[in-house]
């Protein structure tokens, strides 16, 4: 996360040395933990997204991690107690444009790392997909940038990864894709070789 605004600003230094923090991410590290008490003392959870991690991290909130090359991240970040629920762009943007390689990208990816140890694993709440509108102007455009998408996602999170098979997966889609038509739903053709 980009600070550069933090150095500048006269409130955040004086914080800084008020609270004998040693940079912006001690800061931010502050202030996810002064969050986290009050979230606590009102009977909620912290999620974040992985900028909390920044500065360091209680073990009791749980990473929403969205940037890039996640493998590393989820082994440490699990390895110190911490839940994450795994929506890396490169997967699960869904508001990123698709090719024709898209959705067998997000079938058969590697999202969940396979090093993890048991417990590492159970740390793991799941996937989500995210949807940012601004660039998305109707409904029309919302379905098609979703479906079959949501579909493929879904069977990854629900299925055990023993029992995925894309093949398998891309038969019973072309049912799923009937079912869509019949609702009005606009979803993105599959030209996959």
């Amino acid at each position: 996360m980009d600070k550069t605004n933090w150095k500048k600003c006269p409130y955040c230094q004086k914080v800084i040395k008020e609270k004998e923090l040693k940079s912006e991410d001690e800061l931010q590290a502050w202030f996810t933990h002064q969050m986290e008490a009050y979230f606590n003392s009102h009977g909620k959870e912290l999620i974040g997204w992985d900028e909390i991690l920044e500065g360091g991290l209680s073990t009791t909130a749980t990473v929403d991690w969205w940037r890039g090359d996640h493998g590393d991240v989820v082994r440490k970040t699990t390895s110190q107690g911490n839940q994450v629920i795994l929506c890396p762009t490169s997967y699960c943007y869904f508001d990123y444009q698709q090719d024709d390689n898209t959705l067998k990208r997000l079938y058969t990816g590697d999202i969940v790392p396979d090093s993890l140890s048991e417990k590492q694993h159970s740390l793991i709440k799941g996937m989500q997909a995210n949807i940012w509108t601004e660039m998305i102007p109707s409904k029309t455009r919302l379905q098609y940038m979703m479906f079959p998408r949501a579909l493929a996602l879904s069977e990854k999170v629900w299925t055990d990864a023993s029992e995925q098979s894309w093949d398998s997966f891309f038969k019973r889609l072309q049912y799923q894709l009937k079912r869509l038509y019949v609702l009005n739903v606009s979803y993105r053709k599959i030209n996959v070789k």
